[in-house]
């Protein structure tokens, strides 16, 4: 047991398992400024997808504070730096950016990535379309919420008996 001790104390960890334990940390308290201090501190700034889409979950929790221009702006800046980097984005990846898009009153963009699921990975959630939904919704757009419900409709019957409870 005390040979096994010794090899762990000896066993540092690297650059990136570090930077993945400090953004699993910050991801549990939902704290931007440090997710932000971290990825900008970082001197390999290319990401996995599991910690970009940390990241984006990170600033989509953040919306919901007063950091909502922060928030998007570092999300947006993330998503689009790192797009080029040959990271496929998955339906958790494009409904973070969907957020921060509802979130800045772009409820055509949030759209348009919720379409983008079932073209760029695999069948889209009620989650993924919900951001675009509220936007309309919010916005006094009622044609495009019933677009956006016509879209989720045709996707199929999973998405269809989730789709009362978001309009009530």
């Amino acid at each position: 047991m005390s040979n096994q001790n010794t090899r762990r104390k000896k066993h540092k960890l690297t650059p990136e398992s570090q930077f993945r334990c400090t953004l699993d940390q910050c991801s549990k308290s939902k704290e931007l400024s440090a997710a932000i201090t971290l990825y900008e501190s970082s001197s390999n700034p290319t990401l996995t997808l599991n910690n970009l889409n940390s990241l984006l979950y990170i600033c989509s929790e953040a919306l919901s504070n007063s950091n909502t221009r922060q928030s998007a702006d570092f999300g947006f800046k993330l998503f689009h730096n790192h797009s080029n980097e040959n990271l496929k984005p998955n339906e958790a990846t494009l409904t973070a950016v969907a957020r921060l898009a509802a979130a800045n009153g772009d409820g055509d963009y949030a759209f348009d990535l919720a379409k983008s699921v079932t073209k760029q990975c695999a069948a889209p959630k009620l989650r993924t379309f919900t951001p675009a939904l509220n936007c309309f919704c919010g916005a006094g757009a009622a044609d495009r919420a019933y677009e956006v419900e016509e879209h989720v409709v045709s996707e199929g019957p999973q998405m269809e008996r989730a789709l009362p409870a978001v309009n009530s």
